[in-house]
């Protein structure tokens, strides 16, 4: 690890330790599978299990599905004093339940009061070499974006009541993936985070923008505080989260949520472009392996 001295003399000359430029970002690396996702950025490392099961709906809200997440930390990062457990569960959870959540609940009741899906998202922090919360939003994003719901229908079908007679009543069918391909989850949007770290006068004196973006450990090690600016793919604002014990300019706010917002939207859009790729892979393997010649099967 690279000593303090050494890193201040380099921001001192608007250098950055890993050969990055000032404001530049370590790249996301995303690595999918049929129901996880693992996103790297050097040497920060999130994984995203996104599960979808039939269950009850909330009394406090009967017409709507469920959306469940949970954060664990390996031992590596449990050990770790630079991964505050609690400050990512808030950013996390202020970015997928909050206000305005992510999924369309109400696109995941089956019947009112009586059913619906319930989505959970199982997010393992592996390794923290900073950014942890960015990268962690993108898993959670990129993992909802790559899950499937079942397919379902309302079908009739005779039953025999006490009274012996013959009746008709409705039922929830949930097709199986060999005889209906699932459908994307409704989003209502796609949230990703980016990390803003404040340098302290010392280590940049005094020059118009004294933050970084994407920062090392090593660089929030010297900084005042950490800024994590939450946006969407339409470049809206969803939350903001300081975490220092100074506060943040507010002529300094616009320039960031205009730079939150840009990468939010262009991260959604490669997102998008990956996952493409993956659906046409799915598609492919699922004709070769159920498509029955002789009968439709609905391929969308």
């Amino acid at each position: 690890m690279a000593s303090k001295e050494f890193i201040l003399q380099a921001l001192k000359e608007r250098i950055r330790i890993d050969g990055r430029k000032w404001h530049e970002r370590r790249p996301l690396k995303y690595s999918f599978h049929k129901d996880s996702v693992i996103v790297q950025s050097c040497g920060t490392i999130v994984s995203c299990r996104t599960t979808v099961r039939v269950g009850v709906p909330s009394p406090f809200r009967p017409r709507a599905g469920v959306l469940s997440l949970s954060i664990s930390l390996s031992q590596q990062c449990i050990d770790d004093e630079n991964t505050d457990r609690d400050m990512i569960r808030d950013v996390l959870t202020s970015a997928f339940q909050g206000r305005s959540c992510a999924v369309d609940l109400e696109s995941l009741v089956i019947k009112p009061h009586k059913m619906c899906f319930i989505i959970s998202l199982d997010i393992r922090i592996m390794r923290n070499m900073g950014s942890v919360c960015s990268v962690a939003i993108a898993a959670g994003t990129a993992g909802l974006m790559n899950a499937r719901v079942p397919y379902w229908e309302m079908v009739q079908e005779e039953v025999t009541n006490d009274d012996g007679n013959i009746i008709t009543r409705d039922r929830v069918k949930i097709f199986e993936e060999k005889e209906r391909i699932p459908n994307p989850i409704t989003l209502i949007m796609t949230p990703f985070g980016s990390e803003f770290c404040y340098l302290l006068p010392e280590a940049v004196g005094s020059i118009p923008e004294p933050y970084v973006i994407d920062p090392l450990i090593e660089e929030t090690k010297l900084a005042e505080n950490t800024l994590i600016c939450v946006c969407n793919a339409q470049k809206e604002l969803i939350g903001m989260r300081v975490c220092g014990g100074t506060g943040i300019k507010i002529d300094s706010m616009g320039d960031i949520v205009d730079i939150a917002g840009e990468f939010a939207r262009e991260e959604r859009r490669r997102v998008s472009d990956i996952l493409k790729e993956v659906e046409a892979e799915r598609k492919r393997v699922f004709e070769e392996l159920y498509v029955d010649k002789d009968r439709v099967c609905p391929v969308k």
